[in-house]
């Protein structure tokens, strides 16, 4: 036997396999449809941040053993077409087991249908359109409070709290503004306020000078504001040029980081109706805005919770199947009861979540909560 020989072989194999590749790690694909571009890509950018966030957190924490989930994200634009192309690329080409989004109900509207034809779980945390859940569509389920919910609430703080009985509405022109048009009406009514004036604008105008002119002459103690961030900065800027002085009642993006950032002092007194605010005491919402804050070195935004929150959502369930199989994963969405930030998510027979609502005013560029309401009693 050639002794130096066999010693060279066991020193080459010896060294082959200290530098062989380890066993290759299971990922489990979650995607997400977020508007990364366009009028609300400043909110979208926020909401990916969020379901990143989650994702990093639970992949940390060694939830799956051996495996890791890893996130896709696709820009849905906030638009119908774009949304469904995003959806269907991450379900066929990225093979997501899940998906979160769309931003806007008429994106998530959108995706709804190819989530079911591929019977993949879709979880929505931020569109508002009540007719998402109503009646229920079996393969989603959506982790924030609706606009049909929310007038429940916020229209009596705003007949009953704020005495206001005649307002104008300006509202976005998609299925969000509608929606909460049409939900706040009959509610208001029965409190003895009104709409005098209902005024829609497309996502993405810069001037709104006409429509806000109108407002002084229809005889309103209040404006009603529902849209996003870049349009309500521009708005508020230009209700100050007109020297406008009636409380703003806002339902949308008028208390996040991004409308404090654009809108500046013109955000000041601005009442908004969310799942989210600054001076949110609620256990499950200290300990994520402490470890955002600890990881960012920021407040985290309603857009940023929104993502974790609806990512989260889906991460509890695949803990909870204990693998990535996508009935199992609906079975365990359908079960789900969850401490979050916003107070319990647990989803009804609509796959509707009832969770924490506050109201908030601006001061000094931060939403203080004025009330706090829990939507699961309804």
């Amino acid at each position: 036997m050639n002794v130096k020989n066999t010693l060279f072989k066991l020193a080459s194999l010896a060294v082959l396999l200290s530098i062989a590749p380890a066993a290759a790690e299971e990922i489990i694909p979650i995607g997400l449809v977020a508007p990364t571009s366009g009028s609300v890509a400043l909110d979208g950018q926020q909401e990916v941040a969020g379901a990143q966030f989650a994702v990093d957190q639970f992949n940390k924490a060694g939830r799956l053993g051996g495996k890791r989930v890893q996130l896709f994200v696709e820009d849905g634009e906030c638009k119908p077409a774009s949304s469904t192309a995003a959806a269907e690329k991450l379900i066929t080409q990225n093979k997501v087991v899940a998906l979160a989004g769309a931003f806007c109900s008429s994106a998530t509207k959108s995706v709804q249908p190819i989530s079911e034809k591929y019977g993949v779980s879709f979880v929505n945390g931020i569109s508002a359109d009540p007719s998402l859940t109503n009646p229920v569509r079996p393969w989603f389920f959506r982790t924030k409070i609706h606009n049909g919910l929310r007038a429940n609430y916020y229209a009596k703080f705003i007949g009953e709290g704020l005495h206001l009985k005649k307002l104008v509405a300006l509202a976005v022109d998609d299925d969000f503004g509608r929606s909460a048009v049409t939900s706040f009406t009959p509610v208001l009514k029965q409190l003895g306020t009104e709409f005098v004036l209902v005024r829609y604008f497309k996502h993405g105008e810069v001037n709104y000078i006409s429509m806000l002119n109108s407002v002084k002459s229809a005889g309103a103690d209040g404006i009603f504001l529902v849209g996003e961030a870049q349009d309500g900065a521009l708005i508020m800027k230009q209700y100050k040029q007109l020297g406008l002085d009636l409380p703003v009642l806002g339902v949308g993006s008028f208390n996040t980081p991004e409308f404090f950032n654009m809108a500046g002092a013109d955000a000041d007194g601005v009442y908004n109706a969310e799942i989210w605010g600054s001076g949110v005491d609620y256990p499950g919402a200290q300990d994520f805005i402490g470890a955002w804050q600890k990881s960012k070195g920021a407040y985290p935004g309603l857009y940023a919770l929104s993502g974790y929150v609806e990512m989260t959502a889906i991460l509890e369930a695949v803990a909870k199947a204990g693998d990535a199989g996508q009935e199992k994963i609906k079975t365990a969405l359908e079960s789900l009861d969850w401490e979050s930030p916003i107070g319990m998510v647990k989803f009804d027979a609509n796959h509707q979540a009832h969770t924490l609502m506050f109201v908030t005013k601006n001061e000094g560029g931060k939403g203080v909560v004025q009330k706090t309401y829990d939507t699961s009693r309804d």
